[in-house]
């Protein structure tokens, strides 16, 4: 009993020493692993700290480096954008001047729609085949004419739409589709005739639209029983009939204005020779006066005073002389003589003016002659203009307003659409000439007359 006892307190102790030294074994781990523990850390904040700086600086390098590229590519951004904008400018400014060339254009292209507007409002009609004579016309026409005949004995003047057949048989067929076009072809040509025959200048584009519903509604309407149609040939020449009726007619009438013209320049031609050898018989007969005074005079004693007396006669002669060496030259030179330059306000309105040419001794004869019973006032002289070369002054005036003419169909009717101030500049910058100029005519008949009907029909 005793010895196991102390079996057991002898166990029991060593128990003990072990548990002591397991506790102090186990306070050298802890010991250890706190310091391994604070090793660990400290290593640890190290790596921490180093991966930190080391991100760092590949982040500042990068930012360098992206910095660097935003650079780059701003610079080249920079260079690519005033690049674009110095070629937009340059674009601009050719659309500046695309533009200017364009409005210029615009504005001519106006003007002479104006003056087409004006055309077709007035009724004017611009020729195509512009011949030198109305014979030249009228050959055209005939040739039109032959043409004509000939589509309709070659059957060119109708087609066929649909072959039919009649009562089966499609050789009557054909006879009927035949006779049809014949008929077809003489009801278009009595309406077109009809048609031709009251064409004029004013109505041209209105009979043409009236020969294409003609030729469309019979031919609808002999399709519509026959099948049979006519040709775009034949109703082409149709309509150039018309044209060249049109413009025969209007050939023969400049022909007749020209005519008129010239009979016009004959008679002043005979009125200019008829004024010349009055004013010689008259000059011949001062000249003997003068002449015979003279002679008397120099069978006179010379005194200061028959000195005198004599000089003053061969003064008187020599002047006669000269005048007759002027009305011989006005006689050889048959272009000389006088541009005038008129208007008639009451008449024709502000801003129109005649330039015209007269080979008259006294201008203003052939300006009485045009203030005839035909307009209800005088004209009002703005210019006389003598020139050796009257009619290649007028031709170069008239060339140069033509843009501003009123009548843009009859050359021979010299009225323009200008200012007295730009006649004034073209004349004194390109003629180099001299002259008198009238703005406000004296005792001009529509302004007295607006001035009796202002103060209540009191003079």
């Amino acid at each position: 009993m005793f010895n196991k006892k102390e079996k057991l307190q002898s166990e029991l102790s060593q128990l003990k020493s072990e548990i002591a030294l397991k506790k102090s074994e186990l306070h050298d781990i802890l010991i250890d692993i706190k310091s391994n523990s604070a090793t660990l850390k400290n290593q640890q904040k190290k790596e921490i700290k180093t991966a930190l700086l080391e991100k760092e600086r590949k982040l500042a390098q990068l930012s360098e480096q992206r910095m660097s590229e935003i650079e780059s590519n701003a610079i080249q951004k920079t260079r690519e954008l005033e690049h674009i904008i110095q070629s937009k400018k340059q674009e601009l400014n050719q659309c500046e001047r695309d533009l200017a060339n364009k409005k210029k254009q615009i504005q001519e292209a106006e003007k002479e729609l104006n003056g087409i507007e004006n055309d077709i409002t007035a009724g004017f009609y611009k020729p195509t085949y512009e011949f030198a004579d109305s014979l030249s016309y009228k050959y055209e026409l005939q040739e039109i004419i032959e043409k004509e005949k000939y589509e309709v004995k070659n059957n060119l003047a109708t087609y066929v739409i649909q072959q039919i057949t009649f009562d089966g048989s499609p050789s009557k067929g054909i006879k009927m589709q035949k006779k049809s076009a014949q008929a077809l072809i003489r009801a278009f040509n009595g309406e077109a005739s009809g048609i031709i025959n009251k064409v004029n200048a004013t109505n041209y584009e209105k009979k043409s639209e009236g020969i294409v519903k003609s030729a469309n509604k019979l031919s609808d309407l002999f399709e519509t029983v026959n099948f049979v149609r006519l040709s775009s040939s034949y109703v082409d020449l149709k309509l150039q009939e018309l044209k060249l009726s049109v413009e025969y007619a209007l050939k023969k009438q400049e022909e007749k204005d020209k005519l008129r013209e010239e009979r016009q320049r004959d008679r002043e031609e005979k009125q200019l020779r008829l004024e010349i050898e009055k004013e010689k018989k008259s000059l011949n007969k001062e000249r003997t006066q003068f002449t015979n005074a003279l002679s008397k005079l120099l069978q006179q004693e010379q005194s200061k005073e028959v000195i005198e007396q004599t000089q003053i006669l061969k003064e008187k002669i020599n002047s006669l002389n000269d005048q007759e060496k002027d009305l011989d030259f006005r006689i050889e030179n048959s272009k000389a003589g006088y541009i005038y330059i008129i208007s008639n306000v009451g008449s024709f309105g502000e801003g129109v003016f005649k330039i015209g040419v007269t080979r008259r001794l006294d201008p203003t004869e052939r300006i009485a002659e045009l203030s005839s019973a035909s307009v209800p006032f005088k004209f009002d002289i703005h210019a006389l203009i003598f020139s050796d070369d009257a009619f290649g002054l007028e031709h170069d005036l008239h060339e140069h307003f033509k843009e501003n003419k009123i009548n843009h169909v009859n050359n021979r009717k010299e009225y323009f659409n200008t200012s007295l101030e730009e006649i004034k500049n073209y004349v004194q910058n390109n003629k180099n000439i001299t002259i008198e100029w009238h703005d406000e005519p004296e005792n001009s008949e529509f302004i007295l007359s607006q001035q009796f009907i202002n103060n209540g029909g009191k003079s």
